[in-house]
């Protein structure tokens, strides 16, 4: 029992690496420059994963039910499309920022494009200047993103925990310690990636900026990846 309760934690930590939930956080923190702000971030969401995954598979495995198939392929369309509205978000707030995408060339060079942007303080010392603390409190949206990823996953869940435990109170453990491992891992992450966006709104608005690009880019083709997933799945059964 022990090492079933060990591999659920450690599937928990290897949970937090899945594209989409990494894509979701990465973009809700792409415009902190804190580090400090930018875990708070992956904390919150990893507390909304939790929360949801252990208040909705504990009670279907308490009265022995499951999430209908149907019912989890809708989720995770929601999902999808959630993806793709933060990653549209991100790049709406470069745009509302004088950032677009410019294409030119040097002398005698290839035609190259990059971020560019118009904002009025572009230089690196007047951009640190702007960047000021806010409250620190856990940040609300990414708890509410992490609840509708905790909610998607409880399917599977389900499934995996049922199988893994013979008894009650041994599969709402494995819930727990997966849900613990997702949370640490999501923390874990978050606290890698906070150094580069830190260090780039410091040093370059530029590259901070080509970095919020890129994240809503990749936000919106793992939203969109998740889609044509959905319906192929849908069109093979």
């Amino acid at each position: 029992m022990l090492a079933t309760l060990i591999l659920g934690l450690m599937l928990g930590l290897q949970h937090a690496t899945e594209a989409d939930h990494l894509a979701a956080v990465v973009s809700l923190a792409s415009g902190q420059t804190r580090p400090r702000n930018i875990l708070l971030h992956g904390v919150s969401w990893g507390l909304g994963h939790a929360a949801m995954l252990i208040a909705v598979v504990g009670l279907l495995l308490v009265f022995g039910h499951a999430v209908h198939n149907a019912f989890s392929v809708w989720l995770d369309f929601g999902v999808a499309a959630m993806l793709i509205g933060l990653g549209l978000h991100v790049l709406y707030r470069l745009w509302q920022g004088g950032v677009h995408i410019h294409a030119h060339h040097h002398h005698g060079t290839a035609v190259h494009v990059h971020a560019h942007s118009h904002m009025k303080d572009n230089h690196p010392h007047a951009f640190a200047t702007h960047v000021h603390p806010h409250p620190a409190g856990l940040p609300l949206r990414a708890f509410v993103v992490g609840l509708m990823h905790g909610l998607s996953g409880s399917a599977a869940l389900v499934v995996l925990a049922a199988s893994s435990m013979v008894s009650l109170p041994g599969a709402l453990s494995f819930v727990a310690l997966f849900a613990l491992g997702t949370l640490v891992g999501m923390s874990m992450l978050t606290a890698i990636i906070a150094l580069p966006f830190s260090f780039s709104a410091r040093v370059s608005p530029r590259v901070f900026s080509g970095l919020q690009l890129m994240i809503g880019m990749v936000t919106i083709g793992v939203g969109l990846h998740l889609i044509c997933l959905q319906y192929l799945l849908a069109f093979a059964a």
